[in-house]
């Protein structure tokens, strides 16, 4: 009896040691990463956090997008990117759209890319309200003579 507890034991042991042994070589390849992550932070010329902005990450090489909304801290994470070059494009109303161009993703980089904001321009729009002389153009009369 006390034989055959003895190989139940081994057995259990082998198999265990195996399992362990297996899951040893899987967790390599789900570390593994084919992708890179661009993050950072949006603020004013203040230095105040701007949170709402629109942060676009384009891979010029694929034509690829993904976009995200900065949060009340100001900051962004635009995850699982695919590796090449991209352009990133920050926009929010009142303020000037920056565009940071050649920004490289590499598999498993995580680009950090802080932007500053600056107040858009005041537009100028003319609007032109008036009517045109009204002109007689079927006849040639001069008018009271």
């Amino acid at each position: 009896m006390k034989r055959q507890f003895t190989k139940v034991f081994q057995a259990v042991l082998i198999v265990l040691f195996v399992a362990g042994f297996a899951l040893s070589l899987a967790a390599p390849a789900y570390a593994q990463q084919s992708t890179g992550d661009i993050n950072g932070r949006i603020t004013d010329t203040s230095s105040a956090v701007v949170p709402g902005a629109t942060i676009t990450a384009h891979n010029l090489g694929t034509g690829f997008s993904r976009s995200t909304v900065s949060s009340d801290t100001g900051e962004f994470a635009i995850t699982l990117l695919p590796p090449g070059t991209y352009e990133v494009r920050v926009e929010l109303k009142g303020f000037a759209t920056v565009v940071q161009k050649s920004v490289d993703v590499n598999v498993g980089a995580k680009v950090h890319l802080d932007v500053q904001l600056k107040p858009a321009a005041l537009a100028e729009t003319i609007t032109v309200d008036a009517a045109a002389a009204l002109v007689e153009s079927t006849k040639s009369d001069l008018g009271g003579f």
